[in-house]
């Protein structure tokens, strides 16, 4: 349940296509919630030519890793223990034009049942661990999903005289008075940009019935998902933030 929830979004409520901005186009979220972009994540995205182990020690992923750039690599052993990983894990991966990401979450599959381990990049560290663990923050992030909402404006034609309508021909009076333009969407009044779009409303609630539902705080969870104008403000696990943005979410 990955990209597809977005198309899910759009395809339900009448949203634009353009379900790749939620992924790809987040908007700048407080500098509390640590989401800019960083060395860690720009190493997961980089392309891999060719990789291959038969039955390499799970360590010697680790220091591959490490040996892709300038960045930490910080392994929860003790989690990873829980789940039946350790560092002699044994690895059999081949793979060819893929990325560092790709490498990583494939040696993971292997090494844990079910998959039971993960990792999140935060700055230029990578952290990998259980996903119990690693669920257990919970993190804030704010999804821009302006390109997927129409704001209609309220406009209203003009106003018609209708007393005036037949009258005399010496009788000057206007049959049209002017125009109401009605609301323009456009003017957001900082206690108005609080309040959920339409379009913003209808997004929150299919991701609160179809992502984790009990994971929220209607059902029952910690997770939080609140609408600011034309954003998504999101709290919650990192598989939650997978399920709606891809994999290896940053912080």
């Amino acid at each position: 349940m990955k990209r597809w929830l977005l198309a899910l979004i759009a395809g339900r409520f009448g949203l634009l296509p353009t379900v790749a901005a939620l992924a790809d186009n987040p908007a700048s979220p407080p500098a509390d919630t640590h989401a800019a972009e960083g060395p860690a994540l720009e190493v997961l995205r980089s392309p891999i030519e060719d990789i291959r182990w038969d039955d390499a020690p799970f360590e010697e992923v680790i220091e591959w890793l490490r040996g892709q750039g300038r960045i930490n690599v910080l392994v929860r052993w003790a989690a990873l223990m829980d789940e039946g990983v350790n560092e002699s894990s044994l690895v059999s991966l081949h793979l060819s034009d893929a990325t560092v990401a790709d490498v990583l979450r494939e040696a993971l599959a292997q090494v844990a049942y079910n998959d039971a381990a993960g990792f999140v990049a935060l700055g230029n560290t990578i952290r990998i661990s259980s996903r119990r663990e690693l669920n257990a923050d919970m993190i804030v992030r704010v999804y821009d999903i302006g390109d997927l909402i129409v704001d209609a404006p309220d406009f209203r034609g003009p106003v018609v005289r209708v007393d005036q309508v037949g009258g005399s021909s010496g009788d000057t009076a206007p049959i049209l008075e002017g125009s109401d333009p009605g609301n323009d969407p456009t003017e957001r009044t900082p206690a108005s940009a609080m309040e959920d779009r339409p379009g913003v409303a209808k997004a929150r609630e299919i991701i609160e019935h179809t992502v984790e539902p009990q994971s929220w705080w209607a059902g029952g969870g910690k997770g939080t998902i609140r609408g600011f104008d034309r954003a998504l403000v999101v709290r919650n696990s990192i598989e939650v933030h997978e399920m709606i943005a891809g994999r290896f979410v940053q912080r």
